[in-house]
């Protein structure tokens, strides 16, 4: 049985395919079919942890996110409507994030391994992140100021890492991110404009 590649190789590979062209999310999907949903969903949110300005970009891709969530806590597999699919993404962007991530990705393999592989597998368990990462996918939907993308992508990446090296830690850390998303999408709803108004001069103040 051939072993999985590593993510950080996974990433540099796919940042050398997106190389000079424009991709849509059909094609990304293509590209990593053999690791499934877990890992275009990976890709699809790591632009979230990077300052790349990608416009319509968190709306589009919040969407997929719900219909992602949606049908795996349901138990299907994922279909992509065609007004996903046939979206293009940025290639100068995509590999920009892809291929900085995967250096990000080679510090920390080290402690992303297989433990837990029965938990993860667990029906219950895939359910409980299908119905997280659609709630995620909402709140990527919510037209707020920059900086306030990042919390839910990073819920996801931590969930779909866990799926795709079977590791229940990293399940549990996008658990543990998931209930702070609450305390910090809460805490801007308990605000109002205030607390956006805020969180804007603040994500302008870091630029």
């Amino acid at each position: 049985m051939q072993t999985p590649r590593r993510l950080s190789d996974e990433l540099a590979r796919i940042a050398d395919q997106c190389k000079g062209r424009q991709l849509t999310f059909r094609e990304l999907s293509a590209m990593v079919e053999e690791r499934g949903d877990s890992m275009l969903a990976l890709l699809l949110s790591l632009p979230f942890l990077m300052p790349v300005p990608l416009p319509g970009y968190s709306i589009a891709i919040g969407l997929y996110f719900i219909l992602l969530g949606t049908r795996e806590a349901l138990g299907y597999p994922l279909w992509l409507p065609k007004w996903i699919a046939n979206r293009s993404v940025s290639s100068a962007a995509l590999v920009k994030v892809f291929s900085s991530t995967s250096r990000l990705f080679r510090r920390f393999e080290k402690v992303i391994k297989p433990r837990g592989k029965w938990a993860v597998d667990n029906p219950a368990v895939q359910t409980a992140r299908g119905i997280l990462i659609a709630i995620c996918g909402f709140l990527l939907c919510l037209p707020l100021p920059p900086g306030t993308n990042s919390p839910p992508g990073t819920c996801i990446i931590l969930l779909c890492i866990g799926a795709l090296e079977n590791d229940a830690v990293f399940h549990v850390l996008g658990y543990i991110a998931f209930v702070l998303n609450l305390v910090f999408f809460g805490a801007l709803l308990f605000f109002g404009v205030h607390g956006v108004q805020w969180l804007s001069k603040y994500s302008e103040f870091m630029k």
